[in-house]
């Protein structure tokens, strides 16, 4: 596991970051799902049958319980870019969560049957009157609830989602139209953090406040200059191990390794935030950094309308030449040309 997947999991992990998200960025800040509620489980999805095993790892998930029992299970997916497959990438990570489940209740089931037999007046043929023969041969029986499973995905980047929201939008049903009613679709929950409004109405948390604020201050030295003077003791390190990821400052990471360890005050930490504001430093990173994730993004946008057209020699000679791709932009994309410098 990497630096920037163990920094958001230990900021996710945290309940109230997590049910302060959920409510903010699902929930519109309706105080939905409380602190006490969520209970951490494993972020790893395994699927075993027979000798086939799959595994999947997920940023962060918190089963919400309620007196002891199980209501929901609830996913927290952080992604810097865009991954036009996502959707079916989390399609199969619930179905993992739900595969689990069943495993679980035909296990409980089992051993109820296990037990009950035990019993000298409890016979086989008893066993079979109680229940009907699908629900003996597979142990999951008419009555047997599994648990919703829902993700929602933070997209921490200024490009705008472009990718399948739907299953339906990845579907070809060209020719097969009356296929469509006999597929099932499936949505995807997802939130550009740059789209954000209001950030001090939607998160009561002060900690995901500051993240998501200072965030959206990335390419604004003079705001997020006066966030951090207005804030700044609120900032801790974790919130800000975070930020840093999330705007890809190696001069804040710097700073962090270098004097945090040596507990030094949150006081002190603000300053130097402040100088580093001051120098440039933290604007000219995230506004390099968005910049190549412009140019990246009309890259792949190119080369998805290169295969679409079958110009596949056109594709093969972009690859090569700089100068051939960027007539191959100006004719596909003239307005945002500027984007590829």
């Amino acid at each position: 596991m990497g630096k920037k997947d163990i920094t958001q999991m230990k900021f996710l992990r945290d309940t109230g970051h997590f049910a302060d998200i959920w409510n903010g960025l699902a929930f519109n800040g309706k105080q939905v799902i409380r602190q006490d509620e969520l209970e951490e489980i494993s972020p790893v999805g395994l699927a075993i049958h027979g000798s086939q095993k799959s595994k999947k790892t997920s940023d962060m998930i918190m089963a919400r319980t309620k007196n002891g029992e199980k209501l929901a299970i609830l996913i927290a997916e952080n992604q810097l870019e865009i991954d036009y497959s996502m959707i079916v990438r989390i399609h199969l990570r619930e179905a993992m969560e739900y595969d689990k489940q069943v495993s679980e209740i035909v296990k409980r089931n089992r051993k109820s049957l296990k037990q009950n037999a035990s019993n000298e007046s409890y016979t086989i043929s008893s066993a079979i009157d109680s229940l009907s023969p699908g629900e003996y041969m597979y142990s999951f029986k008419k009555s047997d609830r599994l648990k919703p499973v829902s993700t929602l995905v933070l997209y921490w980047n200024s490009n705008t989602w472009d990718g399948a929201r739907s299953m339906y939008e990845l579907f070809d049903f060209n020719g097969i139209e009356e296929m469509k009613n006999l597929v099932s679709d499936f949505k995807l929950n997802i939130v550009n953090i740059n789209n954000i409004k209001e950030e001090q109405k939607l998160f009561q948390n002060q900690e995901v406040r500051n993240v998501i604020a200072l965030y959206l201050r990335r390419n604004d030295k003079d705001a997020f200059k006066e966030y951090v003077d207005n804030y700044g003791s609120a900032i801790n390190l974790e919130s800000m191990e975070f930020i840093t990821e999330m705007i890809a400052s190696k001069e804040l990471d710097d700073y962090i390794n270098k004097n945090v360890l040596s507990e030094r005050s949150k006081g002190e930490m603000c300053k130097a935030i402040t100088e580093l504001i001051e120098d440039g430093k933290i604007e000219g990173r995230a506004e390099g950094r968005a910049e190549g994730e412009l140019k990246i993004e009309l890259l792949n946008q190119l080369n998805l309308k290169l295969i679409s057209s079958n110009r596949i020699e056109d594709l093969k000679r972009a690859a090569v030449d700089e100068a051939y791709r960027k007539g191959l932009i100006l004719e596909f994309f003239p307005d945002r040309a500027d984007d590829y410098k």
